[in-house]
């Protein structure tokens, strides 16, 4: 969901240039080696842009996650691997149960577990899916909160769940 590669550039906050592994291409041959099992078998859904991906765009003009989908794609002919953007809805069946859900790299400055969770409960302000999924704030959460809503089909009031997750990142540590 974003932020495969790390991409420091000289105008990056920090010091990442310096500290990354390897270069950009690096990095991206990396993640094009790591997630291609999963491509192979068709399991790869696609990928998302981040803001470490959107460095090379701004400094370059490549678009780093049209290139891995590209080349992902090549791993399997007859399947695609989507470039969904920043955001994407997803109608996920398994087998006779489907799922509504909402991805998204998201954008927050949030340091606490507390308020990592209040990014993406944010979304669900204004997205209607069962389950809102957020990167960037290189955390693992979910929190889960209940909503009643009227069924014009069943003329009743119906309950349901509605998950929020975030889901890390490949952020490095010592």
């Amino acid at each position: 969901m974003g932020d495969y590669i790390e991409c420091g550039t000289r105008d990056s906050p920090g010091d990442s240039l310096f500290v990354q592994d390897g270069n950009a291409q690096t990095q991206m041959d990396f993640m094009i080696d790591l997630f291609a099992p999963l491509a192979k078998e068709g399991l790869l859904l696609g990928l998302h842009s981040g803001n470490h991906e959107d460095r090379a765009f701004k400094c370059l003009g490549i678009d780093v996650v049209k290139n891995m989908c590209r080349e992902l794609s090549h791993q399997r002919p007859q399947y695609s691997c989507r470039n969904f953007g920043y955001t994407a809805y997803h109608l996920i069946r398994v087998g006779k149960q489907s799922y509504e859900m909402f991805t998204t790299h998201g954008v927050s400055g949030a340091r606490t577990p507390e308020t990592k969770l209040r990014a993406v409960r944010h979304f669900g302000e204004y997205v209607d899916a069962e389950v809102i999924a957020m990167a960037h704030v290189h955390d693992l959460a979910t929190t889960c909160f209940d909503h009643y809503t009227i069924s014009k089909t069943f003329e009743r009031v119906m309950w349901r769940k509605q998950y929020f997750v975030l889901t890390g990142s490949y952020l490095g540590h010592e």
